[in-house]
């Protein structure tokens, strides 16, 4: 039986994607000028406020060089807070300001009104059709990780 190369298919995709989504994220208001890299920093906060920092850049596809630099800014615009780990005090988690949470709902409208232009782009039947491959895709990345965590 032939085995699957899943990257030779997904490795085109999910730059594309990113791209799609994040492509001209960056932030200028309100005397604050923030990257694309600390935009997507506030997000992943703003989406899951229990990671760690090393877990969060990771997921954000932040190499620890510039997440330094990145998360310094954002506390020097008081839109977070680094806090030690009460599970694991070698652990450091970033906590929105309420300043920060107001910014991360800003910046998730924004991009989500970014991203629906571009969509908005293609013909009726493209939309249909991109939005049943998401769906379809992300059901069957269900299976697979249930799978994977013992769930079948």
């Amino acid at each position: 039986m032939e085995t699957y190369d899943f990257f030779k298919t997904a490795r085109c995709l999910i730059p594309k994607l990113s791209n799609l989504i994040f492509g001209d994220m960056h932030y200028e208001e309100d005397d604050l000028t923030l990257s694309k890299t600390q935009c997507m920093l506030i997000l992943e906060i703003f989406h899951h406020p229990t990671r760690c920092m090393g877990d969060l850049g990771m997921h954000a596809n932040v190499k620890k060089s510039t997440m330094s630099g990145a998360i310094s800014t954002l506390e020097n615009y008081g839109l977070i807070n680094r806090a030690a780990d009460i599970t694991d005090k070698r652990k450091t988690k970033l906590i929105l300001t309420e300043k920060g949470n107001q910014l991360a709902i800003k910046l998730k409208a924004k991009f989500r009104a970014t991203t629906t232009e571009k969509i908005n782009t293609l013909d009726k039947e493209d939309i249909i059709l991109l939005e049943q491959s998401v769906l379809n895709a992300s059901n069957i990345l269900e299976k697979l990780e249930a799978k994977n965590n013992g769930k079948n």
